[in-house]
């Protein structure tokens, strides 16, 4: 249920392109790579969020953003649908 609950306040955090830094802040998080690997990379194969740097996914500049599908989810889930 935590992890849920983190992986949607992800998703809310980057309507906008937020940095991993930001979102690692928001859901209470220490250890970037751990953050990435277990929340942001499910998130990305999921086509729940992208890279705005696809080339380049370490880049000090990459931020991260939801995408449609993504966007659709959280729509649903705010309107109570499964």
């Amino acid at each position: 249920v935590l992890r849920v609950f983190r992986v949607v306040r992800v998703e809310r955090l980057c309507r906008e392109a937020q940095p991993l830094v930001a979102m690692m802040e928001v859901v209470g998080r220490q250890n970037r790579t751990k953050f990435r690997d277990g929340l942001i990379k499910p998130l990305i194969e999921a086509a729940l969020l992208e890279l705005t740097i696809p080339d380049k996914p370490r880049s000090r500049m990459q931020r991260y953003k939801t995408t449609g599908a993504g966007l659709a989810m959280l729509e649903k889930e705010r309107h109570g649908e499964p």
